[in-house]
């Protein structure tokens, strides 16, 4: 799959995420990425398989993430 495919999932997938655990957008709270990354791995898998990012495929799933909850990098 090509990056750009997965992260117009992703993102997408953030804010279904967000309704599915109550979490208003923007959070008042940080969400946790780990539960994301763990519900994403676990009903759309799919969208982890891309190819063209110089991060690691989590860490660049974790940037669109942040992005999308307004959240400022952890790193």
């Amino acid at each position: 799959m090509r990056k750009e495919e997965s992260e117009k999932a992703i993102r997408y997938l953030c804010s279904e995420w967000a309704k599915l655990k109550g979490i208003q957008i923007p959070p008042r709270e940080q969400p946790s990425f780990m539960d994301f990354l763990a519900w994403l791995r676990q009903s759309h898998n799919e969208y982890l398989n891309f190819h063209g990012t110089t991060l690691s495929v989590s860490d660049q799933v974790e940037a669109w993430f942040d992005d999308e909850f307004k959240q400022k990098g952890r790193n």
